[in-house]
C-alpha cells in the first residue's frame, strides 16, 4: 500500500483541467511506484526460498550418509520453519491515495472508471448545523465566547458569555443542560474560555501579578500528558501553569508575549496567540520561543485572529473575528484553506467525527458545524 505526498495546487492555478490532469498524474505514479515495490518484495523472497530449498536439499542428501546426522536433522527443522514464515504479498488491486489539495475540483471526477471508489465530496464550506440566535432561554446564546467538545461522548461545551453559564449541546446541536448561573460555588461573571475537566472543585485567584494572580485571564488549556493547565494572563503579558489541582506551577512569556489571548498544548511545543502582534508564538516544553509563526499581513493569515486551535495532526484553525472565516494550515505553517463562518467567529475546535465547530459572536449569536473540510485528507481508492 502506497500513499502519495500532499500535492498542493500553485497559486492562480484555478483551471479545472490543470487540477484534474495533476491528479491524475499523481495516482499513475503513485500506482506504478506500488507495483514496483510490489514486485522487488516477490522478487526478494523467492530467491530467498529458493536459496533455502537448495540448502535443506544438500542437507537431506548429506543426512544418508553424514556420521552426524543430529546436525543435519536440526539444520533440516530449522529450514523448515524459516520457510513456513515466509509470506509472499499479494499482488495489489487497489491503492489508497492521500490528497491535501486546496481545490480538488469537482472535475476529477472525469477519471472515470480509474478511480474506483472513495473520493470525498461532501459540501467544504457551507455548514452541516447553524444554530441558536440571540436570548436568555435554554436554546439561545448570548455572545457565545468559548467551545470545545468532550471526545469520548461528542457533547460541545460553550462558554455563554452574556448569559453567564456554560451551555452543553450533544454531537446533533441538541441542548442537554447547563451549569455555572447560579450564585454560590461554581457561579460564573462573563465565561470566555473553558477546556473539559470535570464537576466544580474550587476557585483560585484574585487580580495582581504575583503567583496564582490575574490581570484579565482569557484563554485556557489543559495539557493531557500530566494535567496541567494553561492560562493567559493577558495584560500581565505572561502565561501561568498550574497543577491539576490548581495549585501554581510556573509561568513563562513575560519578555515575548503582549497580551496573550489563547495558549495550545502538543506533545512538542506550546502555540502562544500573541493579541497585540498578532501572531502564533511556538516554544517548545522548556519554554524557550523557538519562533513566530503565522504573523499578520501575509496573505491567507491573521487578521484579528481571538482563538485558535491544534488538531491531532497538528493542523491549526484560526478564527478571524474581523473577517468572518476560519484559516487553516498545515504542520509547516503554510496555509491551505479557508471557511466562510458566519459573523465574527470568536472560538473553533474539532470534535471527533473530524468536524469543525465555530462559535460566532454579535449579530448571528450561533453555534456552527461543518462538514469535514478539505484539510482532512481526502482518501482514493483506485484500481490497479
Amino acid at each position: 500500500m502506497a500513499t502519495a505526498n500532499p500535492i498542493l495546487p500553485q497559486p492562480g492555478e484555478d483551471n479545472c483541467e490543470l487540477e484534474v490532469n495533476r491528479v491524475r498524474e499523481k495516482i499513475k505514479s503513485t500506482i506504478v511506484d506500488c507495483y514496483r515495490s510490489y514486485k522487488s518484495e516477490l522478487i526478494k523472497l523467492s530467491e530467498k526460498k529458493i536459496a533455502l530449498e537448495k540448502y535443506k536439499s544438500f542437507n537431506q542428501s548429506e543426512i544418508l550418509t553424514s556420521p552426524i546426522k543430529c546436525v543435519h536433522e536440526d539444520i533440516i527443522t530449522r529450514l523448515d520453519t524459516e520457510l513456513e514464515s515466509i509470506e509472499f504479498p499479494k499482488q495489489p488491486r487497489m491503492v489508497s491515495f492521500t490528497c491535501e489539495n486546496n481545490k480538488l475540483l469537482d472535475g476529477v471526477k472525469k477519471l472515470g472508471k480509474f478511480v474506483r471508489s472513495g473520493i470525498d465530496y461532501t459540501n467544504k464550506s457551507q455548514p452541516l448545523v447553524s444554530v441558536y440566535e440571540l436570548g436568555t432561554g435554554n436554546e439561545q446564546l448570548y455572545n457565545p465566547w468559548g467551545v470545545t467538545v468532550v471526545n469520548q461522548t461528542g457533547n460541545i461545551y460553550i462558554a455563554d458569555h452574556g448569559n453567564n453559564c456554560i451551555k452543553v449541546f450533544d454531537s446533533t446541536a441538541e441542548y442537554l443542560f447547563k451549569f455555572g448561573d447560579s450564585t454560590g460555588e461554581g457561579a460564573m461573571n462573563y465565561p470566555k474560555c473553558l477546556s473539559i475537566y470535570g464537576k466544580f472543585i474550587f476557585k483560585v485567584g484574585e487580580q495582581g501579578d504575583g503567583q496564582l494572580e490575574f490581570y484579565y485571564p482569557w484563554g485556557l488549556r489543559i495539557d493531557h500528558s500530566n494535567e496541567d493547565i494553561y492560562i493567559c494572563d493577558r495584560y500581565n503579558n505572561r502565561v501561568q501553569i498550574l497543577t491539576k489541582y490548581l495549585c501554581y506551577k510556573t509561568k513563562f512569556g513575560i519578555n515575548a508575549l503582549k497580551e496573550p489571548l489563547n495558549v495550545n498544548v502538543s506533545e512538542e511545543y506550546i502555540y502562544v496567540l500573541d493579541g497585540s502582534n498578532p501572531c502564533i508564538h511556538l516554544s517548545n516544553r522548556n519554554f524557550i520561543l523557538q519562533k513566530s509563526i503565522i504573523s499578520r499581513g501575509k496573505g491567507n493569515q491573521v487578521i484579528k485572529p481571538l482563538s485558535f486551535f491544534i488538531n491531532n495532526s497538528d493542523f491549526i484553525l484560526i478564527a478571524h473575528y474581523s473577517s468572518d472565516a476560519i484559516s487553516i494550515f498545515n504542520p509547516e505553517f503554510k496555509f491551505v484553506h479557508k471557511i466562510p463562518v458566519s459573523s465574527s467567529p470568536l472560538a473553533v475546535t474539532v470534535d471527533n467525527q473530524n468536524r469543525v465547530i465555530v462559535v460566532c459572536h454579535n449579530a448571528e449569536n450561533c453555534l456552527q458545524i461543518f462538514y469535514h473540510l478539505i484539510y482532512i485528507p481526502i482518501q482514493m481508492i483506485v484500481a490497479m
